[in-house]
């Protein structure tokens, strides 16, 4: 499972502070700072729902600063 975030306004600050959120957490992270995008995959993440139990767990899912968006298909991140 791949999830996106879609920052919807352009903040370094908030953009570093998810990256490290989500690394913390064992995310592998891209971020694409032009379009405030960040593209995240977890290796122990199969599907939607257990990708919302992290985010609940990280209090990230309901964050209004952004937008997440779950794709079944392959994003790619390195």
């Amino acid at each position: 499972m791949d999830v996106q975030f879609k920052l919807l306004q352009e903040s370094d600050s908030f953009r570093d502070a998810l990256v490290k959120v989500l690394r913390r957490d064992g995310w592998k992270v891209r971020v694409a700072k032009p379009t405030a995008t960040i593209a995240a995959k977890h290796p122990f993440v199969r599907d939607e729902t257990m990708a919302r139990e992290r985010l609940v767990g990280l209090n990230l899912l309901t964050a209004p600063a952004m937008r997440i968006e779950f794709q079944k298909r392959a994003v790619a991140v390195s």
